[in-house]
């Protein structure tokens, strides 16, 4: 599956997430018959549209629960920053794709990642030391194993070849940034994808995206070792 088709959004300003109470809002087929209280509930309203259409969507579809509300940790308010729109529609069904109510529920998730203003903190989300918040609501997917009542969720994505600057000290690259060695060797490899602000790719390849008609794995015949 193509990180690229779990289509990242980067919201271009922030958005405040107001501190507010669920106010029974309860299950999700409750909030199907209330999407308008949904839509309006604080952390929602003023989400970016993309965003906020995935998770009314979410919320009207029978669930155990609405996604989940996104508080305050900091006195003042969190900053989303970025988001991700997912759904299953461009990499190849699967066991778990196809499980539920045989497959005709649909795979539909979104993840909000927001920043919390805390004290002494970075209010920039790029730096490593930001406090920084997921919230992840997926519906339509089945989990491998739930015994302990939770699940874990991996977050991955797609990696832009860096600019090229000159090294440290010591003669290794600056945080974030490649020196002109590097940059020749990646230039090298493949087709030369690999130049700054492109696709990373590890073969040096366009990079390629999902297809429903993708059959993992890719077997290949092995070969006799007599």
């Amino acid at each position: 599956m193509s990180t690229r088709k779990v289509l990242a959004a980067l919201a271009a300003v922030s958005i405040a997430i107001a501190t507010i109470a669920l106010s029974g809002i309860g299950t999700g087929s409750a909030a199907a018959k209330d999407g308008g209280r949904f839509a309006n509930r604080g952390d929602i309203r003023h989400l970016p549209g993309p965003l906020k259409e995935q998770l009314v969507t979410l919320a009207g579809i029978p669930s155990t629960y609405v996604p989940q509300t996104a508080f305050n940790e900091a006195t003042d308010p969190s900053h989303l920053f970025q988001y991700y729109l997912l759904d299953a529609n461009h990499f190849q069904a699967n066991t778990f794709s196809t499980a539920n109510a045989q497959g005709t529920t649909p795979v539909l998730g979104a993840v909000r990642v927001v920043l919390e203003p805390k004290p002494g903190l970075p209010t920039d989300p790029t730096n490593v030391r930001a406090a920084i918040d997921t919230f992840t609501d997926i519906s339509g997917l089945p989990v491998i194993n739930n015994e302990s009542g939770w699940y874990e969720a991996w977050m991955i994505h797609d990696l832009l070849v860096p600019h090229v600057a000159a090294p440290r000290a010591d003669g290794k690259a600056q945080f974030g940034m490649i020196t002109s060695a590097d940059a020749k060797a990646l230039a090298k490899m493949g087709s030369g994808n690999d130049v700054p602000e492109h696709l990373f790719t590890i073969d040096g390849n366009m990079p390629g995206f999902g297809s429903r008609n993708d059959m993992f794995p890719v077997r290949r015949p092995v070969p006799d070792s007599r």
